[in-house]
């Protein structure tokens, strides 16, 4: 057995792994993923106590979490056909430790592309996809340098998320569809508007159709059901809604259907 107290975490039988420690279970997992490739390397109990130990203590000392661990055997089922290194593996569980928040500004917004694509998307933590979620639209809408300062911001506010689960996109049959195959048409957005009580006067300015406004200005900070209705509202305003990309790619990520609209 490894010389490593037993009060270190990754070393205490744990229900979820059957009564084995966390880090019997990686070891477990790595031999299912490299079979006799993976055994191969250790001639030894001595061999599996010392990569024990190696281990953990690397664990520790970077306060590398379960979640990591378990992006990093994902990781290493997409890009490593051969096991890990410690060093390798450290990385696979952090992928963009060793990048700048500059550097992962231009990262995110090539994953952005491809979720809006429908194309795998390769984001190397889930840090940087919350961080990108703080910025909605205007991640895809504005030059990177113009962003820069809120994406620093973002990063910062993302720190707090690096263990939450990225969700996965949107259905495709819920998705926002393609600008001419829309599903709900201005009658239909006008019937909506009514009976939530809107006023359609033709005034940009008036104060009671200013929310639509200031919604489709700030999209990313509004739920699905605000987005949904200024949506249908702007679409009886007569606005041309390829005018509001944010409000457009808010509701793109949110799965809402965009009205019909009439020059």
């Amino acid at each position: 057995m490894s010389s490593m107290p037993i009060t270190s975490a990754w070393l205490k039988p744990r229900l979820e792994c059957e009564g084995r420690s966390a880090i019997a279970q990686l070891y477990n997992r790595l031999e299912g993923m490299y079979p006799n490739v993976w055994r191969a390397a250790f001639r030894s109990q001595a061999a599996i106590d010392n990569w024990e130990q190696t281990w953990v203590e690397a664990f520790q000392e970077e306060s590398i979490t379960p979640a990591e661990v378990r992006h990093g055997l994902s990781q290493c089922r997409q890009r490593h056909d051969m096991p890990p290194s410690l060093p390798q593996f450290l990385k696979a569980c952090r992928p963009g430790a060793s990048l700048d928040p500059d550097a992962l500004l231009h990262v995110a917004i090539e994953c952005a592309m491809a979720r809006r694509r429908g194309e795998p998307e390769h984001w190397p933590n889930p840090r940087v996809f919350w961080a990108a979620q703080k910025l909605g639209g205007d991640l895809l809408a504005m030059p990177a340098p113009q962003l820069r300062g809120r994406w620093l911001a973002a990063w910062d506010r993302a720190a707090a998320m690096r263990d939450r689960p990225i969700p996965p996109p949107a259905d495709p049959a819920t998705a926002l569809p393609a600008p001419g195959h829309t599903t709900l048409t201005r009658e239909q957005a006008q019937q909506r508007a009514a009976q939530i009580g809107l006023n359609v006067s033709h005034q940009r300015g008036d104060t009671h159709r200013r929310w639509a406004y200031d919604i489709a200005r700030e999209a990313h900070r509004f739920p699905r059901c605000s987005v949904a209705l200024a949506l249908s509202a702007l679409a009886t305003f007569g606005e041309d809604l390829a005018g509001y990309p944010a409000l457009l790619d808010r509701a793109r990520v949110l799965g809402v259907v965009v009205p019909e609209h009439a020059p």
